[in-house]
């Protein structure tokens, strides 16, 4: 077990940060742009609205990939990556089989099967767990109101009614832990994920996967208390468990972002970090006034933020008179952008100084939450 202060790998340590509990701190200086960590997925599911246009495998989309050949329902790039992926796949194979369309159990059920096969494959610590264990999420239970822990017992039905031949359970009173844990720290990066997403009316409309690669901030973050950020392009449309990233505090004022590759996370210095600063993501909407933020905050993490920003409130006129500018684009204004945004970045990544306009990116950035 890691102790609180023990430094970690690129110059960051795990401490106790006051009043907010497990936090990350910085050992030496970072500068804008500059990479803190990365870390891999400990577990992650391609979510099934976007099976046939994404590898199951490295969540890659392609075009022309190949189908499981037995459940017809999980597509590859290659042989490696399905052989890669049987050990999770064949979870879900011969449900898919038997289930057929009736076969929809959610995403976070899914994760949550992965996540109790990986810790009996593996229950030693994973490479993905140096900073924080699977073991050591926050539940919440004791938090938790009726109707999520009625939620909660929806969810361990489903997992006993569609993984019930291929996985060993703990007791009901450790799965309700697990799950809680699961929703409290399970990130979306793309569908569904607020800060991946405009709004249409009532609807969600998916940003694309070109504003995550240069790091544009959209929105927030998932309801329940999840650790969230921006995705690259192979990450998109992915539910994924990513220990490390959980262990950030949150802030309206971050100084780091998380992009993502595939399933691999990496957190970047938005802002100058010295020696000895606390590290900070945020887990909401940072257009929204503080209020709002905050009425959030409670209901899916169960705190107040007194960040610089939540005190002085400076910065609300401005946010409120932004989200009144314009009406919300229509579906077909998006879907044009969208395919704009895609041959604009496929241009800058044709680019010699592809780095040099990424880090440009993360300046402005910086800039615009300073």
């Amino acid at each position: 077990m890691l102790s609180e202060a023990a430094p970690q790998p690129g110059g960051l340590e795990r401490f106790i940060s006051a009043g907010k509990g497990r936090g990350l701190r910085a050992r030496r200086r970072y500068a804008i742009g500059e990479l803190l960590f990365s870390c891999p997925a400990y577990a992650a599911v391609l979510t099934v609205s976007e099976r046939g246009s994404h590898c199951d495998g490295c969540f890659a989309r392609k075009e022309g990939l190949s189908k499981c050949g037995r459940c017809k329902q999980a597509f590859y790039c290659n042989v490696e990556c399905q052989k890669e992926d049987w050990p999770m796949h064949k979870l879900e194979c011969s449900a898919m089989c038997a289930f057929g369309r009736n076969w929809n159990p959610s995403e976070t059920v899914r994760l949550t099967a992965r996540v109790l096969a990986k810790q009996k494959i593996h229950p030693e610590r994973t490479q993905s767990e140096k900073l924080l264990a699977v073991k050591e999420f926050e539940s919440h239970l004791d938090k938790l109101d009726n109707e999520k822990r009625e939620l909660i017992q929806n969810d361990i039905a489903a997992l006993h009614h569609f993984y019930s031949k291929h996985l060993e359970y703990p007791d009901n009173a450790a799965l309700v832990v697990l799950f809680a844990q699961a929703k409290c720290k399970v990130l979306h990066v793309g569908r569904h994920n607020p800060k991946h997403d405009y709004r249409l009316g009532e609807d969600w409309i998916e940003s694309s996967p070109e504003q995550k690669d240069l790091g544009v901030l959209i929105d927030g973050k998932l309801n329940m208390s999840r650790q969230r950020a921006l995705a690259a392009q192979k990450a998109n449309r992915v539910l994924g468990c990513i220990e490390s990233v959980a262990l950030m505090n949150h802030s309206c004022c971050p100084n780091v972002i998380v992009t993502y590759k595939g399933t691999l996370a990496e957190v970047r210095a938005v802002k100058e970090i010295e020696p000895g600063e606390e590290v900070f993501t945020s887990y909401i909407d940072l257009l929204y006034p503080t209020e709002d933020r905050n009425d959030r905050l409670r209901d899916s993490y169960f705190f107040d933020c007194d960040c610089r920003e939540c005190i002085t409130k400076e910065k609300d006129k401005e946010k409120l008179e932004i989200r009144k500018l314009n009406d919300p684009p229509s579906a077909e204004t998006v879907r044009d952008m969208i395919k704009y945004a895609r041959n604009v970045i496929e241009e800058f990544r044709r680019a010699k100084h592809y780095k040099y306009i990424l880090c440009l990116t993360l300046t402005l950035l910086a800039w615009c939450v300073t």
